[in-house]
Formats: structure tokens, sequence, C-alpha cells
């Protein structure tokens, strides 16, 4: 009986392979849908950046994950010869072949006896992150002006701390598409951090053509205000930071991190780097293993966020004196669709920090923000 079951399956699998050599046309149709879809999602998101939607920073993670999922659908496009009668009889060699040798092979070394392994053994541990991204280089490498796939690599470069490539792209992308305030600044960026956190000259130009282009742009008002911190004009770096924060709408993610640079002036040394503020960073920053997560396949993304909730709800219920950390767990479960657990949260937050009259504003700021309510 069971050596019957192994009969029906190996006969399924050979179905399976066999398919795909027999109608090659529909597999192309299929892949080449697939790819016409993820640029139009493209196209869709740069529109909705322009149109004010969207902030830049939220459409990075958006692009890059449109981009894998565009390069892979780009694999199932590529050129095969229609099906024919050397096509079937290579699928059939095949077949007969498997079959031979499988029978032969388990025959040899087979254990039917042994149990079946756990789940959790068979399960691979590795990503496709990094051949995605050689795929897309490949590609950058044929097609150097393609503005797309430019626009895809250099926030994915920033997230993997490759800080000269991105430079290097984004000064494409601009060459490519053209230049705007958020790609100039974001140039800035790049070069400042592949400088060890220095605002080297080329990235003072960025910024200050960013500026230009938008006078209100955080991003690279911060930056501005750090290059006449390495300078040694504290003076000029405290006005610069303390008009950013004055102008900064309620709730502004960036506002924190620049008043702790402003309360560390006295004593900061005078080339210190530090976080850029980003228009639509989350309040507050994230932690460093983020970065790590956002590299992972969206299927072990959720998993991986979960743990980090998890344990950062552990860590409040012991201390419940983080403000930054009562505020990113309610932005969490907002985000992970977990609405009650938010509102919980965020009831949670407000008694632990019933004296703090600052925070008690910024909870509520966050409130408002998310449409909550405790």
């Amino acid at each position: 009986m069971v050596w019957f079951a192994f009969a029906l399956m190996t006969a399924a699998a050979l179905l399976c392979v066999a398919w795909p050599l027999l109608h090659p046309r529909r597999r192309r149709a299929a892949g080449a849908s697939d790819v016409a879809f993820y640029r139009d999602q493209l196209a869709e998101l740069d529109a909705d950046v322009d149109r004010g939607i969207l902030q830049p920073a939220d459409a990075e993670a958006t692009r890059a994950e449109l981009g894998r999922r565009l390069i892979r659908a780009a694999d199932v496009t590529g050129a095969e010869p229609p099906a024919g009668p050397r096509r079937v009889a290579v699928a059939l060699a095949a077949g007969v072949a498997v079959l031979a040798v499988a029978g032969g092979v388990y025959a040899d070394v087979g254990r039917p006896d042994l149990p079946d392994a756990p789940l959790a053994a068979r399960r691979d541990g590795t990503t496709d992150f990094a051949a995605a991204i050689a795929k897309i280089e490949a590609h950058l490498a044929a097609d150097p002006d393609d503005g797309r796939g430019l626009a895809v690599m250099a926030p994915i470069y920033m997230k993997m701390g490759r800080f000269g490539d991105a430079a290097r792209t984004y000064r494409d992308l601009i060459r490519v598409v053209g230049p705007t305030a958020e790609r100039r600044a974001a140039l800035g960026q790049a070069l400042a951090m592949a400088a060890d956190g220095v605002v080297t000259a080329e990235a003072r130009e960025a910024f200050d053509a960013a500026l230009k282009e938008d006078p209100a742009l955080p991003q690279a008002r911060f930056f501005q205000g750090l290059a006449a911190l390495q300078d040694g004009d504290k003076a000029k770096a405290r006005a610069v930071w303390m008009a950013l924060v004055a102008e900064a709408p309620p709730g502004a993610p960036y506002a924190d991190t620049v008043r702790r640079r402003i309360a560390g002036l006295d004593g900061a040394p005078v080339g210190a780097p530090a976080p850029a503020p980003s228009a639509a960073a989350a309040e507050p920053a994230m932690p460093a293993g983020a970065a790590a997560v956002a590299a992972l396949p969206a299927d072990r993304q959720r998993v991986a966020i979960r743990g980090m909730v998890d344990g950062l709800a552990a860590r409040l219920a012991e201390d419940g004196q983080d403000a930054d950390g009562w505020l990113r767990l309610v932005r969490a479960y907002r985000v992970l669709g977990e609405d009650d657990k938010a509102v919980k949260a965020l009831a949670d937050a407000r008694r632990s920090m019933s004296g703090n009259a600052p925070v008690l504003g910024r909870l509520d700021r966050l409130a408002h923000e998310l449409g909550l309510e405790s």
C-alpha cells in the first residue's frame, strides 16, 4: 500500500515538473502580467508621493517590497521556445530518468521505517533577500538608466548600511529621473553616513540644493545644523535646530531627536554623528533590530515583528517609565491591526506616566493621530 502511495506522489510530482516544459507560453504570459502589475504599482506609489498622500520615507519600504516582487515576476518571463516535439521528448525522457534514478537510490539508501521529521526542522531558515538584491544589481548593470530600479535600490542600500552604494545610486537616480528636494537630501544623508557622520563638502552641496527647493525640509535642516556644529559654530547649530523644533508639527517624530541634540550641544564633540530625522519616521525611532527585520521576507517579517512587540510589552510591564517604549508599543499594535491591544497599551501608558504632563501630551497626540480611544 505504501509503495502505491509513493507511485501516486511520484506521478503527481512528474506532472508538476513536466507541465511547464509542455506549456511555457502560459507561464510566460502570467509572468509578464505580474511584471506589468508591479510596474503599475510602483508608478502609483510614486504618484501618491507626488500628491502628498504618502510620505517619501513611508514609500521606501513599500517600494523595496514591490521591487523584490518585480524581480520574482521577471524570472518567469525569460525567453523560452514554444513546446514542440523536442520539448515533449525531453520531458518524457526526464520523467523516465527521474523514476529510474530515484527508485534505485531509494532502494539502496532509503529508510521508510524512520519517523517523519518535525516541520520546524524541515524549514529552510535562509532567505532569498541577497539573491533578489543580486538580480536587481545585475539588471541595473545591464540597464543603468532604469529609474525605477534605481529608486528601488537606493533606500535598500541605506537600510543595509551600504552608504557608499546608496550615495552612488542616488546620484544616478537624480541624473536619470531628475532632482527633487527629497532625493537631494537623501543623497546628502548617504554621503554623510558613508563618511561616518561627517557632513562632507558634497553632502553640504546636496543639502543646500534641497533647502533651496524646499526650505522646510526637516532632513536637510537637521544636517545643516550638524554641519555648523562640525565647523565649531554651536550658536548656528543651536539656532537651526531650535527653529526646526519650533516649526515642527504636533507629534513630529524627529522633534525629540533634535531636542536631545540641542540639550547636548555644550558637551557634544564637534564631529559626533547623529541619526537624521526623516519626514515620515516612526515616533520614536525604531530599535536597531528593525533594519535586520526589514531584510527578511514578508512571511518572516511578521514573526520577527511579533517577537519584538511581545518583548517590548513584557519589558514595559516590569518598567512602565519608558515613554518612548509606550509610544512604540501603541503604534506597533496599531500597525499589526490589533486595535484592542493598542487601546489597552495606551491606557496602561497613561496610568504609568500619570505624573508626566509632556508625555501624556505625546500620548494624546498619538491617540488622535491613530484614531484610538481608551
